[in-house]
């Protein structure tokens, strides 16, 4: 699969590290993070920290357990929806 430049947006529970899940709720697409390709950086008040990375898409939320699911800790948007 080709990868993606994604932006990874912490929900309060830190945020992910290589081969982590990614959740983009809009598309029901669950990724794989491939690698960081930033520091931390700061988002507006209330936004959230982010980082940006490469992301490959490794299926929708049913083809995760239940489990599996909730240990997805961020959200992601991809570059042509984040910038």
């Amino acid at each position: 699969m080709t990868t993606q430049t994604a932006k990874i947006i912490e929900r309060g529970n830190g945020l992910p590290g290589v081969g982590d899940h990614a959740y983009d709720g809009k598309t029901d697409t669950v990724y794989v993070i491939r690698s960081i390709d930033s520091s931390i950086q700061t988002g507006p008040a209330g936004a959230g920290n982010y980082i940006w990375a490469q992301v490959e898409e490794s299926g929708c939320a049913s083809d995760l357990s239940e489990e599996e699911f909730d240990d997805i800790t961020c959200g992601i948007e991809l570059a042509d929806d984040a910038i």
